[in-house]
């Protein structure tokens, strides 16, 4: 098998995806030149081993996930994605084969949200696992939507269901990805939408749902100087009846499960259609789950968090 260098990356990465800017330094030069309406940055990374497993997800989906993570962030302050570096750390062992499917799903997902433009980035070799970070800039929209903005009173909405992904991920894993094509796929090739105008001009604050509900919420919520109420009945549950073993794993699934990539706001009523009430924002601290009784039951932020250190 012959060898790729990094000029070849390089060339088989820009052969697909849309380069430069008109009038912009870019790709070839030591360094990109922005316009001043790109003011939004975001960065996400993915490890494999960590954050993909390619015993059930192909470098195409590995690409179109990348791109689809920062795309969330940026959606979920309002913004548009308009521009891209791309930082990789590749085995040495990668095949052209596998980095042409990994363009082609970076490709996929830029074709579907606003084709950002690649300027530049960085690449080199390892011996170990990839790692895989991109850094995104956007256009802010009528107006930035932080996780500061939150008010007591406010009503927590979210734009999508729940415990998808969570529930294909735990299909990939016990071999049974053919219960149930939707939630594979949502592990798999999330699919964030974009804030519309209405809900723009509605929310006081907004965060999306990557690291599960009640962590991200939990992470609004604070940053707002609000406690937190969640609802244990939440979008996606009747999808996801048939898939978990047991009521717990449901909960958990739609709690903490993690890699929703669903808009959570805070405003006083619906954003708008396609929008499901989820919780609220409260003037009391503390971070409480709400069951269909109506009982309250305090309970830890669960979700995903990276340790470091030793315990």
């Amino acid at each position: 098998m012959s060898r790729l260098d990094e000029h070849a990356v390089i060339e088989r990465l820009t052969r697909r995806l849309s380069i430069g800017r008109s009038g912009l330094w870019s790709v070839g030069d030591d360094g990109a030149l922005l316009a001043a309406q790109d003011r939004l940055v975001v960065t996400d990374a993915m490890v494999q081993g960590r954050h993909f497993d390619l015993r059930w997800s192909s470098w195409s989906d590995v690409g179109f996930k990348l791109l689809a993570r920062n795309v969330s962030d940026i959606f979920a302050m309002g913004g548009r994605p308009t521009a891209m570096l791309l930082t990789l750390a590749l085995p040495s062992d990668l095949s052209a084969a596998e980095l042409d499917a990994f363009a082609e799903g970076l490709e996929a997902a830029s074709a579907r949200w606003c084709n950002p433009v690649l300027i530049g980035g960085d690449t080199t070799s390892v011996e170990g696992p990839a790692v895989l970070a991109l850094t995104l800039f956007g256009k802010p929209g009528p107006r930035l939507l932080a996780r500061s903005g939150g008010r007591a009173g406010d009503r927590l909405w979210v734009d999508g269901p729940l415990g998808l992904a969570a529930a294909g991920l735990a299909l990939l894993e016990s071999g049974e990805p053919h219960r149930s094509e939707v939630a594979v796929t949502a592990h798999r090739r999330p699919s964030p939408k974009p804030l519309l105008p209405g809900a723009l001009r509605a929310a006081h604050a907004g965060i999306d749902i990557s690291d599960g509900l009640l962590l991200d919420a939990s992470r609004l919520a604070r940053a707002s100087g609000c406690g937190l109420v969640v609802s244990d009945q939440l979008p996606g549950r009747e999808q996801l009846l048939h898939l978990a073993a047991d009521s717990e794993t449901l909960t958990a699934w739609q709690l903490a499960g993690g890699d929703d990539y669903v808009r959570l706001v805070a405003a006083p009523a619906s954003p708008g259609r396609g929008w499901s009430q989820v919780g609220r924002l409260t003037a009391n601290p503390g971070c409480f789950v709400e069951r269909e009784d109506g009982t309250l039951l305090p309970v830890a932020p669960a979700g995903y968090l990276h340790r470091f250190g030793q315990p």
